[in-house]
């Protein structure tokens, strides 16, 4: 009975890695910011020049704001795609953990998250009660080149 509850774990285990593995291959590339929403105050694209590069375990983060700095961050991150809903870890270089949610969709990437070090959000409703960020990121739309004339 040892021998098939071990397998069995196994299993789980390996069938989790896959869908880990599957998730961070899709989400490999650059992401530009669509939507942000933050504590349930929307902030308009027009405002916002967002972009999200991920290769591998690691991502960096550039959105500039009207009137500020451009801001520019690099971290490693983790995926739970087996959790409900998708998780995600984004660990900075001084070691807080930013813990979230995402729901991939095709070319289009929903991500939701508390503060460093707070809590996970449940869900990607009642920002404005949880105080979470939610954004919306599409990759760029690749246009075919056109053939020469011969």
């Amino acid at each position: 009975m040892a021998a098939v509850f071990a397998a069995a774990l196994g299993m789980a285990e390996a069938s989790r890695a896959d869908s880990a593995h599957e998730d961070s291959d899709l989400i490999q590339g650059t992401w530009n910011l669509i939507e942000l929403n933050n504590g349930g105050n929307a902030v308009g694209t027009d405002d916002v020049d967002g972009t999200l590069e991920v290769a591998g375990k690691q991502a960096t983060i550039k959105v500039k704001f009207p009137g500020n700095d451009l801001y520019e961050k690099s971290y490693r991150f983790k995926l739970y795609p087996y959790r409900e809903p998708k998780a995600f870890d984004v660990i900075w270089e001084d070691g807080r953990v930013t813990r979230g949610i995402y729901h991939l969709e095709g070319d289009t990437w929903y991500r939701c998250h508390g503060e460093p070090d707070g809590d996970r959000p449940t869900s990607f409703e009642n920002l404005a009660v949880t105080g979470m960020i939610r954004s919306l990121w599409k990759r760029p739309e690749v246009k075919p080149r056109e053939k020469p004339i011969p």
